[in-house]
């Protein structure tokens, strides 16, 4: 099932100038030399909002979103990339995964899969609400803001093309690492009845 599986999600990068230790993106960020001013930067100094698409067989590039990502801004990337990538990289009737955030479950968003799943184009994965454990592209996430801690984002285009160069050189194989865990995921969060897990 893997095989033909396409996860998408979103995810915004913050500018920073902070030396610090990156422990997750629930976390918080530890550094002994904090100031005022690399606080400012770290809080207003602009971020950028991507979405994107993985599975086994590489990803989708990432969509720079502009503003607030709502259910008519959701809708467009359903139609100008999701489904043009998933078609790309996997063929007709990939399964389509989406985490139960409101705007992926509008009427807009649901009448246009529907239709495609009728068509044969898609089938879309029902999966649980606020269960960013069980979702594989988090750890992409984590693995992108890694990389750009080590560059230096001074703008928010600067940040924007950085973050381009990192998704498109993420190895198939990285994609494939934790989208197979997905199984494991799922059990582990059974086993800890649905209390926090190693993922």
């Amino acid at each position: 099932m893997c095989i033909g599986l396409m996860i998408n999600g979103q995810m915004s990068f913050f500018l920073t100038k902070v030396n610090s230790k990156y422990l997750g993106p629930s976390a918080v960020y530890l550094s002994e030399d904090l100031t005022e001013k690399d606080i400012k930067m770290k809080h207003g100094g602009g971020s950028v909002m991507v979405w994107g698409a993985i599975s086994v067989k590489g990803a989708v590039p990432l969509k720079r979103i502009e503003g607030i990502m709502d259910m008519k801004v959701y809708h467009q990337i359903l139609i100008r990339h999701a489904l043009p990538g998933g078609k790309r990289l996997i063929g007709r009737g990939f399964v389509f995964q989406e985490d139960n955030d409101p705007k992926n479950g509008s009427k807009l968003c649901r009448r246009y899969l529907a239709t495609k799943e009728k068509a044969g184009e898609v089938i879309r994965m029902v999966w649980p609400p606020k269960s960013h454990d069980l979702n594989p592209i988090e750890q992409i996430w984590d693995h992108v803001d890694t990389k750009l801690r080590k560059m230096c984002n001074t703008s928010k285009n600067t940040l924007w093309l950085n973050l381009q160069s990192v998704w498109a050189n993420i190895s198939n194989e990285t994609f494939s690492k934790y989208i197979l865990t997905m199984k494991a995921r799922c059990e582990a969060v059974i086993e800890a009845k649905g209390g926090h897990t190693r993922f």
